[in-house]
């Protein structure tokens, strides 16, 4: 019987390791799937904090590290993120043909066309033989002239005919060739036919932003958010102009010393 102790306490363990091993096992698997749902679920309920949190890092990163970073938003259709990284980068590194040419790429795919051709004719004038900026000209070249065929169709619209949707429509035709004071005119007269369109006070913003005039910008925007407060674009563009009034007095108290 003693020979047979050891025997029946080893498989009296067992089936208890086992379980235990099982119970191990459902945990580990438990946590890897939390992960991705965590991330998932904070990234979709709390975008602002996921993309300020990868803005931070981005900003402590080396400029080589950064245009890799929008190269791969460019790539990912994610141009509004690549922005603020190229926008830096040609700030600090004026010279840098391909900041410019990919700056020019993020305003295309935007639909600022006026600002991918002003981009890419830098990228050019650096490196002339640059000949993927010199096709990316092109490109935004072409799609502004739909731009001003679409215009050109629009003008021949009824002027009874012409309601609300036509001036937005309108605007933001003018706004992607450039043409911000005639943009801000089409959203002024939608506010004349409605008075509560958010949507053209936003844009009116925005134009303003192109124009740079970030505190005349700022009360569009305001005032899109006394029509609609929960009106998410303009608060984002409401930060913008912020952020941009906040550069100019640093730079002016920085001159000043």
């Amino acid at each position: 019987m003693d020979n047979q102790e050891p025997v029946l306490q080893t498989w009296s363990e067992a089936p208890q390791d086992a379980r235990s091993r099982r119970v191990q096992a459902a945990l580990v698997a438990c946590a890897i799937l939390a992960l991705p749902v965590f991330y998932l679920v904070h990234y979709y309920i709390f975008p602002g904090h996921v993309l300020a949190t990868s803005a931070a890092a981005a900003a402590q990163a080396s400029p080589e590290a950064r245009l890799n970073l929008a190269a791969s938003l460019l790539q990912n259709n994610q141009p509004m993120r690549a922005l603020p990284l190229l926008e830096s980068l040609v700030a600090e590194q004026p010279g840098n043909s391909i900041a410019w040419n990919d700056l020019g790429v993020a305003h295309i795919m935007l639909q600022e066309y006026a600002m991918g051709i002003a981009a890419c004719q830098k990228a050019l004038a650096l490196n002339p033989s640059f000949q993927l900026a010199r096709n990316n000209l092109k490109w935004a070249e072409d799609e502004q002239r739909k731009t001003q065929v679409t215009l050109a169709h629009t003008e021949q619209t009824d002027p009874t005919a012409r309601d609300r949707a036509f001036y937005v429509s309108e605007g933001m035709n003018f706004l992607h060739a450039g043409n911000y004071d005639q943009a801000i005119a089409a959203w002024q007269r939608a506010l004349q036919i409605d008075p509560r369109d958010a949507v053209s006070a936003n844009d009116i913003g925005v134009a303003l932003m192109y124009k740079h005039q970030p505190a005349a910008a700022l009360r569009w925007f305001q005032r899109a958010l006394t029509l609609a407060p929960e009106m998410q674009l303009a608060k984002n563009n409401l930060a913008w102009a912020q952020d941009e009034l906040r550069k100019s007095a640093a730079a002016r108290s920085s001159h000043a010393r």
